[in-house]
């Protein structure tokens, strides 16, 4: 890590999906998509939606802890 005016750099490879909440998220998302059957793309479109909505304030928190245990 690098410092300048007091604040630490820290520098990642170009792709960290582990550091990254919303990859977490995604990830939730696809397995509970993956759960459920579809048969036309509307119904996959709606199917979507749901799943997004579904995420709660306390998944969104896990992920929030999950990339969290990256950082010193």
């Amino acid at each position: 890590a690098q410092q300048c005016y007091g604040i630490t750099k820290i520098f990642l490879p170009p792709y960290s999906p582990f550091l990254n909440p919303i990859e977490y998220a995604f990830n939730t998302i696809k397995e509970r998509i993956k759960a459920e059957s579809f048969h036309t793309l509307g119904e996959l479109h709606q199917l979507i939606d749901e799943k997004v909505q579904s995420i709660t304030k306390e998944d969104a928190t896990h992920f929030y802890q999950q990339s969290a245990k990256y950082y010193a």
